[in-house]
């Protein structure tokens, strides 16, 4: 009888965290300048970058102090700019963003690419240590953990949602808080 409530827990604590969090979306702020080069954060990731090509199509590359972090292709028409992302953290995923013009700034919430926090938080820790000096890996890690709960949503909603939880800016500082 033990075993079975045992499992059933363990089952629980597998299954529950995905649900709770299907798809997380990693909030993005890009800016396009008309030079081809590209500023801003990715899923928290401070990045720099370039895109190039024509008016209508070419690609585009976002770095984190010159090694590749996500990239992909865009292709523009009379209602706006579509970015089909390739590739994060060296391996294939797919994102998709849109704009209305090509050089202009682009900010919202990706679904899809990672399953929970957790995991986007883990791979960028494992890209940066592959990729980067030791110095910039903490820094790097800690601005993607740093979008926890944002998913697009501005800091007073998340505030909010800490305080339906228990916990108060105050907490959230110390580290502290009920969940």
């Amino acid at each position: 009888m033990r075993c079975l409530i045992v499992a059933v827990f363990l089952a629980a604590a597998l299954v529950l965290p995905a649900a709770a969090h299907p798809k997380a979306g990693f909030p993005y702020n890009l800016t396009f300048a008309g030079d081809g080069t590209i500023t801003g954060r990715f899923g928290g990731v401070p990045v720099t970058g370039t895109y190039s090509g024509t008016s209508s199509s070419g690609t585009f590359v976002l770095n984190v102090d010159g090694q590749v972090f996500a990239g992909g292709t865009y292709s523009c028409n009379g209602s706006g700019c579509t970015f089909t992302g390739t590739q994060v953290l060296g391996a294939s995923k797919s994102f998709t963003f849109t704009s209305a013009t090509l050089a202009s700034t682009k900010s919202g919430g990706l679904n899809g690419l990672y399953s929970t926090h957790g995991a986007w938080v883990s791979g960028v820790a494992k890209w940066a240590k592959a990729n980067l000096t030791t110095m910039r890996v903490g820094q790097v890690v800690r601005g993607a953990a740093s979008i926890q709960g944002k998913s697009g949503k501005n800091a007073s909603e998340n505030s909010e949602a800490a305080k339906a939880h228990g916990r108060t800016d105050k907490d959230k500082d110390k580290g502290k808080g009920r969940n």
